[in-house]
């Protein structure tokens, strides 16, 4: 199956999540399951995106992917008990530590850790979404929302708890594996909490169902002020946003090693390249056999004429080399039809555990699928002005993962990658005039106003989503100016 979000990353990118199971719409687990993403853009001829000044090369450097394994899923009450599986593994594997310290067991001490934080991350950001998207003005819904709250604090508490009893297992040479962890939920804690004490507010929400939130953020504000960590600081000074920046930076450097376990290691070739020498080797032995065939016949018979019979050589030699190029151009467009530009092998512990295959063209509206059509929705204007003919964009990719790979390595079972494909914008706005324009209208009393406008351009992104017998369409409004992306719209 395939799952699709996405966000507006920032005022240049956009970031798609793809989420690929291994598991059909029965949630039967397949060992080997194939996807495929049919990706179409639709540019304004006026922003000049077309196949001569906007290749392969910069597509693919606009476009950043990086694939990784679904982090296992944990409720935050499932992941308070003290046997749930993560804190199990985590604890066995801080028990079979022994001195000297052997470097399999340091990695899966490493291992269990980096990823009990991701699953702890992953459980808090699913319990504050949950909350945020009730109603706490609505009585009705007043008790359930007072009891998750309260299962919200107990739980995180609990884990934390947990957690830190930990501590005191832990060799010292392995200590500062652990406090980057226990910084790192703290920080996520603090910060999903904050979310939430800010929904509630907004909500202007008696204090029966503040204290509890506000409570903790203090306490996670606490701990980290206690064990040396860095934390948001409020104080207004020049030192505080210094600070501040730090804790930004700290807390991505902190992300990245805690999830850097779960990444896989990609090695991207060019797809066909075996086969692409092959034929380009059989142009080059057509191209000598033909330049051959005709020399022979000048050495026989010119034979006794040294300079005409260099000068046909040349020539015969000339042509061969002409040859050989028009037969490798033959080759290449056949060849391009059959396989990708790239070709991702995706590897845990250098054991290939799928691929991705992606390429890139420019298409015109002939060789679009009628559904394609549909989700685009030109307007009647828009089709009867030859002047605002599109550019389309066409990226396709076919993923394979191998279920049994993935669940083979660890002592957890992943349900499958995610890709999470970020689209950079600078090169689709160069060519985008000014972001506002003036226009003036006059009232009845005669007084002329003149209006300030955002003139936004519209990119419409429909990606076709195939796989186990699924098969989906999502279309995308993109309006940007010159300024960046003003808002990404699911149509």
């Amino acid at each position: 199956m395939i799952g699709i979000t996405y966000k507006l990353h920032d005022r240049f990118s956009i970031e798609f999540k793809v989420r690929f199971t291994s598991r059909n719409q029965r949630n039967e687990e397949i060992p080997l399951s194939d996807f495929a993403i049919n990706t179409w853009m639709f540019f304004p001829n006026s922003l000049d995106i077309n196949s001569n000044t906007y290749d392969k090369t910069q597509f693919h450097r606009d476009i950043k992917s990086n694939v990784r394994l679904i982090t296992p899923n944990y409720t935050l009450q499932a992941l308070s008990r003290y046997d749930a599986d993560p804190y199990v593994h985590l604890r066995d594997a801080i028990a079979h530590l022994t001195e000297p310290i052997r470097k399999e067991e340091q990695a899966e001490y490493e291992f269990q850790l980096k990823l009990f934080a991701a699953i702890f991350k992953s459980a808090v950001r699913d319990a504050a979404n949950a909350l945020l998207t009730l109603n706490p003005s609505d009585t009705s819904q007043h008790p359930n929302f007072t009891k998750q709250i309260e299962a919200y604090v107990e739980h995180s508490q609990t884990i934390i708890a947990h957690f830190t009893e930990l501590r005191r297992s832990i060799p010292s040479l392995l200590l500062p594996q652990y406090t980057y962890a226990d910084e790192f939920m703290d920080n996520v804690l603090e910060i999903h909490t904050a979310r939430i004490a800010d929904y509630l507010h907004s909500h202007k929400v008696d204090n029966t169902l503040m204290d509890p939130i506000v409570k903790l953020a203090q306490q996670m504000h606490k701990n980290d002020h206690d064990k040396g960590y860095l934390y948001v600081d409020s104080d207004g000074t020049p030192q505080s946003a210094t600070r501040n920046s730090q804790l930004v930076e700290r807390h991505a450097l902190l992300k990245k090693f805690v999830e850097g376990p779960l990444y896989l290691k990609v090695d991207t070739h060019k797809d066909g390249r075996k086969i692409e020498q092959f034929y380009f080797g059989v142009a080059a032995g057509l191209a000598m056999i033909l330049s051959t065939l005709i020399a022979l016949p000048f050495q026989k018979y010119w034979a006794g004429y040294p300079a005409l019979l260099f000068a046909a050589l040349v020539i015969a030699y000339g042509f061969k080399d002409r040859t050989k190029e028009w037969l490798r151009g033959l080759f290449s467009n056949q060849l391009r039809n059959r396989y990708f530009d790239s070709k991702s092998i995706l590897k845990i512990k250098d054991q290939p555990a799928g691929w991705i295959k992606e390429s890139v063209d420019f298409v015109d509206d002939s060789h679009l699928p009628s559904e394609v059509f549909r989700c685009r929705h030109r307007n009647p204007l828009e089709q009867a002005n030859p002047m605002l003919e599109e550019q389309i964009l066409f990226y396709r990719k076919r993923v394979r993962v191998d279920a049994d790979v993935l669940n083979s390595q660890y002592s957890y079972s992943f349900s499958g990658i995610n890709d999470i494909m970020r689209l950079h914008w600078i090169h689709f706005s160069q060519k985008m005039v000014g972001p506002y324009v003036e226009l003036t209208t006059t009232t009845p009393d005669g007084t002329v106003n003149h209006i300030a406008t955002q003139r936004l351009y519209h990119i419409y992104i429909v990606m076709q989503l195939q796989g186990e017998g699924q098969l989906e369409y999502r279309c995308f409004d993109v309006a940007a100016t010159c300024n960046g992306i003003q808002s990404v719209t699911l149509i």
